[in-house]
């Protein structure tokens, strides 16, 4: 089947693929993908509070019918289109078949070590749309190696701050 259209991947088909479908709503035709949520929707598998994660894509009769969980879903299962259309011998066709997915883990992460090298905003702009490319769902910075907490030994001069003296005060993780 051809590559078809959706206002979905509309922001992503030119960095990946040099198609270039028109977007359209409406009941979809031949050639078109529906993309719909549907928290309700038959997800295999998923545990209850990673369905929202979840997709279905279905190829057949010449549709592509791409429901999720939630938007989150609906955009996991974008990305598996793309993916199989890139991955297809001539790079613009699907198999007609069904694929239920969902995560097995609520997260799915990359830690950046922004505190040792410098990276630039762009490089982690990259990094955000690659851990989207993966499904991954959270990118944890790590600033510095600095243990700031209540019990961190100070000078004992006045110059500490007021609170490191207080034993109400939480821990600072870093």
């Amino acid at each position: 089947m051809p590559w078809p259209s959706s206002p979905t991947l509309s922001s992503c088909r030119e960095e990946h693929s040099a198609l270039r479908p028109p977007v359209t709503t409406g009941t979809p035709a031949v050639g078109d993908i529906a993309l719909r949520v549907d928290p309700n929707a038959d997800f295999g598998g998923a545990k209850p509070e990673l369905r929202p994660e979840a997709y279905r894509l279905k190829v057949a009769d010449g549709v592509v019918d791409i429901v999720g969980g939630s938007d989150k879903g609906l955009y996991y299962g974008t990305r598996t289109l793309l993916q199989t259309v890139l991955g297809s011998p001539d790079h613009a066709s699907l198999p007609g078949e069904t694929a239920v997915d969902y995560p097995n883990y609520a997260i799915r992460g990359f830690m950046l070590d922004v505190g040792r090298r410098y990276f630039t905003p762009e490089f982690i702009t990259s990094y955000l749309r690659w851990m989207g490319w993966l499904k991954l769902n959270a990118l944890q910075l790590h600033i510095n190696d600095n243990e700031i907490s209540a019990r961190t030994p100070g000078p004992s001069s006045s110059s500490s701050p007021s609170w490191a003296s207080t034993a109400e005060t939480p821990t600072i993780w870093t």
